[in-house]
């Protein structure tokens, strides 16, 4: 056991010694193998990489499977009462939390003033749908006094200087005070939506003469949080019986019914495949994620076209070495073990190159995707998985037709 083992050893040390000889004999080739692959593979990268990115949006949350919100044929913005009538009609409701976003909200403290558009009056319950991660305040009791204010970390940072000042005050549009009664972790930028400070949702109608129970404006984000096993289709048949036919009723629109008007949508679907009008923020679209792979995986085969076209052509100056092989009893599976640790070696060498290049173009491609892609992401087990996978396709890919190719031809074709 133990000579075989140092043999098998000894046989792929030479495979390499091999393989370096011919690095050293033929530089140019060997470089311009590995610069193609490389580069390649590079691009190939990036793109996995903003697709990953893309794909992971509000995946974090805790209860993601069970997020959804309700929104309207064509648009996201729902009237307020629609939040309380999902609570009293529906079991499978665990929590409502409903939303109004502020865009250029003026907040002030002493002589710090800033314009901030992720501002929100927010439900009780949006600790018990969203994942936040509370750094000082209780989350459970954080909204629900009257001028209570929760901020990011950063927003505290921004105004105060640290982060412990509950308790302080902030100044809305120059005519209330709230006070600081929760900091939280900035959210992760893969949101389809970020929170830098949220007042409470009733507040919104202290200072205004909007009826908080009218169902005849629509201005309010309406999420919830679905329990366990329920089935969200027929919540959504539910709402059409149990709501919407009674409005159609109430405002005088004719028999029969039309289709649903109120839909229920996955917090896991809205980056990529909600295009309504009125979206809490921009979002992409899934036809571009689509687009980005297939341009990705056709640049990572027209690398390893380019380089099984240049080993196979730069092979043919080898029918020396391998008639001399062969004479000496060389079988055809040790000719395909050498020829594919040379082209391993090269991969390898490549895909080293291929990490060189991602992490100095990385800044600039962020940049252009205007995204916060990391290093750090290729070892999460999902990605490493695939990038393990891409690198051992390259290498049967890339590797195998000159191995195959090379080691059947007969002595005489050299």
């Amino acid at each position: 056991m133990e000579s075989t083992f140092t043999g098998g050893n000894e046989l792929f040390g030479n495979y390499i010694l091999v393989a370096l000889r011919i690095f050293n004999r033929q530089k140019l080739y060997s470089v311009l193998n590995i610069a193609g692959l490389g580069i390649g593979m590079a691009a190939f990268l990036l793109i996995a990489l903003y697709t990953q990115y893309e794909l992971s949006f509000d995946r974090y949350h805790q209860n993601a499977d069970r997020i959804y919100r309700v929104v309207r044929e064509g648009r996201t913005l729902t009237p307020p009462p629609l939040g309380p009538a999902l609570t009293k009609n529906f079991a499978e409701v665990e929590a409502v939390a409903r939303i109004i976003k502020d865009n250029n909200t003026l907040i002030s403290s002493g002589d710090t003033h800033f314009l901030e558009d992720n501002f929100y009056w927010m439900g009780t319950d949006i600790t018990k749908i969203f994942t936040l991660e509370f750094i000082h305040g209780n989350p459970e009791t954080a909204l629900q006094d009257t001028s209570s204010i929760v901020i990011s970390q950063s927003t505290a940072r921004k105004y105060f200087g640290d982060l412990n000042r509950l308790g302080e005050t902030l100044i809305i549009n120059d005519s209330r005070d709230f006070k600081v009664t929760g900091v939280f972790t900035d959210m992760p930028a893969n949101s389809h939506f970020t929170i830098d400070l949220m007042v409470p949702y009733n507040d919104y109608f202290k200072d205004t003469d909007i009826d908080i129970t009218s169902w005849d404006s629509n201005y309010t984000y309406t999420y919830f949080l679905l329990r366990d096993g329920s089935n969200p289709m027929a919540l959504q048949s539910d709402i059409h019986k149990t709501i919407e036919i009674p409005l159609y009723e109430k405002y005088g629109v004719p028999k029969p019914y039309p289709d649903n008007f109120y839909f229920v949508q996955s917090i896991k679907d809205i980056h990529l495949n909600s295009h309504r009008e009125q979206e809490i923020s921009v979002n992409n679209d899934m036809l571009y994620i689509f687009l980005f792979s297939s341009i990705a995986v056709l640049i990572l085969f027209i690398a390893c076209i380019n380089y099984i076209n240049l080993t196979t052509a730069m092979s043919t100056r080898r029918g020396r070495e391998v008639g001399v092989r062969k004479v000496m009893g060389a079988r055809r599976f040790q000719l395909i073990q050498q020829f594919m640790s040379e082209s391993s070696f090269l991969i390898l060498i490549s895909v080293a190159l291929t990490l060189m290049i991602v992490s100095m173009v990385l800044p600039a491609f962020n940049n252009l995707v205007e995204r916060q892609l990391s290093m750090a992401t290729m070892l999460e087990p999902q990605f490493f998985l695939v990038l393990l996978t891409t690198v051992l396709v390259v290498i049967l890919l890339a590797g195998g037709y000159p191995a195959f190719n090379s080691s059947e031809r007969r002595i005489r074709d050299w």
